[in-house]
């Protein structure tokens, strides 16, 4: 999950039957999932500079582009939806979740959760704009967290480079490394931010079930 950015924007959600997916990548698509926010921290922290995120995460299938399924990430820094993004989700080697990332810009203007899955129904493939070989990659460890990198494929220079934030993932809490020259700041460099609310129904349907705020 990174931080100055975050993803909004789906297509219709195709019932596939959760045994279509591995336990890997169940276990990925319940952890990043739900709205996320740094409201304790700041509550706790009310001097401490740090930027107000929230972060709203839910997972579709999108059956006019791909079998795989998609999180969809949206963001908003201080009140304002500055990431909407859709992330394709594969599972490489060794349990290790490879995120292919596609930015979207219809967002201009809207608030976090104002954007309809149904509006984007007949997204196909070709509307996805991506820059290649910019994507996440997370590795499920001790079987309770995800942790990687998440890049920000928004902003890379001519040269390639671009800024990496790093990611631990478990069900109800994301640690964002913040990248020098981000948008966000947090002290020491990291952000911590905290399920807020119930989890989101998964493509097909079911629940996830872990977290105490789980539905």
């Amino acid at each position: 999950m990174r931080s100055s950015l975050f993803l909004a924007c789906l297509a219709v959600a195709v019932a596939v039957p959760s045994s279509a997916l591995s336990s890997t990548l169940q276990k990925y698509l319940c952890f990043y999932n739900g709205k996320f926010t740094n409201k304790q921290f700041l509550e706790q922290n009310p001097d401490s500079g740090a930027t107000k995120v929230e972060t709203r995460v839910t997972s579709v299938y999108l059956n006019n582009i791909s079998q795989n399924p998609f999180t969809y990430v949206e963001q908003s820094d201080n009140g304002e939806l500055v990431l909407a993004e859709l992330g394709e989700v594969t599972e490489g080697p060794n349990e290790r979740i490879e995120v292919t990332t596609y930015n979207l810009t219809n967002y201009i203007g809207k608030k976090l959760g104002e954007i309809e899955i149904n509006d984007f129904r007949n997204l196909t493939r070709d509307q996805l704009h991506g820059n290649p070989g910019c994507g996440g990659s997370l590795q499920l460890v001790d079987d309770s967290r995800f942790e990687g990198d998440l890049p920000d494929c928004r902003h890379i220079s001519s040269s390639g480079l671009r800024r990496d934030y790093t990611a631990s993932l478990t069900c109800d809490t994301i640690i964002v490394g913040i990248p020098r020259g981000a948008a966000e700041t947090a002290p020491n460099g990291e952000m911590t931010l905290k399920l807020e609310g119930a989890k989101f129904p998964l493509p097909d349907g079911s629940s996830c079930t872990c977290g105490n705020t789980s539905s």
